[in-house]
Parts: C-alpha cells; sequence; structure tokens
C-alpha cells in the first residue's frame, strides 16, 4: 500500500474517532466548563503526522 493513502486513510479515522467522542464523552464539569475529549484525539494526532494534520483536523472538527 501506498504511503500516502496509508496517512490519509488514518488522518480520516482519527477525525472520524474525534467527531464520535464529541458526542459521546462531552462531560460538563462545572457550568460554563465542558471537557471535550475530541482535542485530545485532535493533538495526538498532530504529534504523530505534523503541523499540517493539525491544523486540517481543527479546522474539519470546527466546521462539522
Amino acid at each position: 500500500m501506498n504511503s500516502t493513502t496509508k496517512k490519509i486513510t488514518t488522518i480520516s479515522m482519527l477525525c472520524a474517532f474525534a467527531y464520535a467522542a464529541t458526542f459521546i464523552g462531552r462531560v460538563p464539569l462545572v457550568l460554563f466548563l465542558k471537557y471535550d475529549p475530541k482535542d485530545i484525539i485532535i493533538a495526538t494526532s498532530g504529534l504523530i503526522f505534523g503541523p499540517a494534520c493539525l491544523m486540517f483536523r481543527r479546522i474539519y472538527c470546527l466546521f462539522s
């Protein structure tokens, strides 16, 4: 398998996990503060795949 195809597929799967984590794991800590686990997934994928992946995922999650 081409490494570019594998990278795009992995980024897409991590993006789907972050989207699902938004609906499953949003926990209100205080009335005005909420814990959102998707940020952990986004930061981890940014560290693994670099800053370009991090910016793409952050923009995608803002508009979805």
